[in-house]
């Protein structure tokens, strides 16, 4: 798994990520990092994979994107794929720029979402308005237990 990852990071540094490789990846893995791969917005191969997936073949109970910078259009592609996700447990944004609007698009999709135990926001340019989104989204989701907030604009 290791080498067909670093084959795929590489990949998507290189080139826009394809449909046949990621595909392959969201069937057969069940943790994808993408960490620093460069993203910025185009998350189409992402968001199919894990929004659209009425067949359990996405397989991801781990996603990575931290130190991609996707920003709130990205937060939102991915808010909307994770309100359908039935398979994540961990994710990883640190470091995306989402800002505030794109944190409400991830709370958003916390409100429905029932999986997802572990999440990191940890820099992210969200201010105490995003941070109140989150408590709000803390009140009607209980699967959350583990959350990192650390080195936003809350004060």
């Amino acid at each position: 798994m290791a080498g067909d990852l670093f084959k795929y990071k590489v990949s998507a540094k290189q080139n826009k990520p394809t449909w046949p490789l990621f595909l392959h990846f969201a069937k057969t893995k069940t943790a994808l990092n993408m960490s620093d791969s460069r993203w910025t917005g185009q998350m189409d191969l992402l968001v199919h994979a894990i929004g659209n997936n009425p067949t359990g073949e996405c397989k991801f109970t781990s996603l990575d994107l931290s130190r991609n910078q996707f920003k709130k259009e990205g937060a939102k592609q991915l808010g909307a794929a994770i309100t359908l996700n039935k398979s994540l447990i961990t994710m990883d944004l640190s470091s995306c720029k989402m800002g505030v609007s794109g944190m409400y698009a991830i709370c958003d999709a916390l409100k429905t979402n029932t999986t997802l135990k572990n999440l990191n926001v940890y820099r992210n340019t969200f201010d105490v308005d995003g941070a109140r989104a989150l408590g709000e989204v803390l009140k009607v989701n209980s699967t959350i237990t583990d959350l990192d907030i650390g080195h936003n604009r809350i004060r």
